[in-house]
């Protein structure tokens, strides 16, 4: 048995009357999809409650704002009009949409209750020292000179390899292709990762042991300077700074975060206030407005909340252009195959609904994000959605038995980065996300297991 907690439930309420009057000047059609739409994320965060889960909270944050609010924001300015995306306002295109983005979270809680009746462990609240036990099993010492050898290649690598300020002013377009692309993901994602082991390692010992002297404060803002050097909104982009920051943030406060209404006020306010200030840290944006609104309410109408105009998109893309079976996920599993060897790999799907909307309609970039759903649409039709819900399924229940049961911190660790990293997967394209995700999964992995005491 397991009582439903008052403030999320409080929250939910209010959000079920609000979002009601929101919708209610839309469409009959339109506002009874996202009606139904609603109905879905309230049954899925009542089951949330059960149990302890950063991968089923974030898909509750990544629903509410990318795929509920920011819409219908989108639709009450725009009108009747067209998408943010520049796809065609269409009645039945919305509608479709809806139902998509319904039927992979139903798909979704069906299976989670499946696989979840056979697992034993599962908690509603998550022990307050769980985390600092299993983070105080590192080699402390390990650890920092570790990250203190990757800062050094890190600051020689900057110097050596870039002009700075060129970099900065030319962000938005840079790139680079093939083994060129494999070598800095290799760099970024994997080897940058790495100091945040170090960081979250400090703070489960000093919070587990009750260390209060001045050595260890300056230790811990010494290597939570490295990791800020090397994964800064200079040379990252949000979804690659904002992961490795939302895991140091949870593993500090991870004894107040261990009950999912805690958890999810938190990802919440983060996703309200820090994702729009985000547009502030990163030089090459210029940013003349800083009223509230434009930062905490026109921010729904502009391209970061692109996801579900991007499922219409990719509706429309495959109505007109046909499904590819299987191609981008094949791409995206591989991806670290080079494309000297697989001159038929597929390049992420947003770049394919970018350059298809360019062509055909005022679509003005190509670096947009594509959703789960609409990958597993892409590929498969509605039979893609249907298993890409049940396969994330499958992997948020191994995760969330991972958290709640195993001691073993290079597994534990790895488990919280790829839990941390839902929203972004979510949000996609499959392919950097998965690249991006293995990076750094792999890095907390790597170092975990090179710095864990042996027992």
């Amino acid at each position: 048995m397991y009582k439903l907690n008052l403030p999320i439930n409080l929250f939910f309420i209010f959000f079920f009357i609000s979002y009601v009057f929101a919708i209610s000047s839309l469409n009959f059609l339109v506002a009874t999809s996202f009606f139904v739409l609603l109905i879905v994320v309230n049954l899925f965060q009542i089951y949330s409650q059960r149990f302890f889960s950063i991968f089923n909270t974030s898909i509750l944050i990544y629903y509410i704002f990318f795929l509920m609010v920011a819409p219908v924001v989108q639709l009450r300015i725009r009108g009747e009009t067209n998408l943010i995306n520049t796809i065609p306002y269409d009645v039945d295109l919305i509608v479709y949409t809806n139902l998509i983005t319904s039927l992979f979270l139903i798909v979704y809680l069906i299976s989670r209750i499946l696989f979840d009746s056979s697992t034993r462990g599962l908690n509603l609240k998550l022990p307050k020292l769980r985390v600092y036990q299993i983070g105080s099993n590192f080699h402390n010492y390990r650890l920092q000179i570790i990250a203190l050898v990757i800062f050094m290649y890190a600051f020689n690598s900057i110097l050596s390899s870039y002009n700075v300020m060129s970099f900065i002013g030319n962000l938005e377009s840079y790139s680079e292709t093939g083994n060129s692309q494999m070598s800095r993901l290799l760099e970024r994602k994997f080897l940058y990762s790495m100091p945040v082991v170090a960081v979250i390692g400090l703070i489960s010992i000093i919070k587990y042991h009750h260390l209060d002297s001045i050595r260890y404060k300056l230790l811990f803002i010494l290597l939570l300077a490295i990791v800020i050097f090397i994964k800064n909104p200079i040379v990252e982009h949000r979804s690659g700074f904002g992961t490795i920051y939302l895991i140091i943030a949870y593993v500090y406060f991870s004894n107040k975060l261990n009950t999912t209404s805690r958890l999810f006020i938190f990802l919440a306010l983060v996703f309200f206030i820090l994702f729009p200030i985000g547009e502030l840290l990163a030089p090459h944006r210029v940013v003349t407005d800083t009223s509230f609104q434009f930062f905490f309410l026109d921010v729904f109408n502009r391209v970061h909340f692109d996801s579900w105009a991007n499922i219409s998109g990719s509706i429309l893309y495959v109505k007109q252009e046909g499904v590819h079976y299987g191609v981008q996920l094949m791409s995206s599993l591989f991806f670290w195959i080079p494309r000297d060897f697989w001159e038929l790999k597929s390049v992420a799907s947003g770049q394919i609904l970018g350059e298809w909307m360019v062509d055909n309609y005022a679509m003005w970039m190509t670096n947009i994000s594509f959703p789960l759903m609409a990958e597993g649409f892409i590929d498969f039709h509605i039979i893609g959605v249907i298993v890409f819900s049940i396969m994330f399924a499958a992997i948020g229940a191994w995760i969330d038995k991972v958290i709640h049961t195993s001691n073993n911190s290079a597994v534990f660790f790895t488990a919280i980065a790829i839990s941390v990293s839902t929203i972004f997967i979510l949000r996609g394209p499959l392919l950097s996300s998965i690249a991006y995700t293995a990076g750094l999964a792999l890095g907390v992995y790597v170092i975990s297991s090179l710095t864990v005491k042996n027992k």
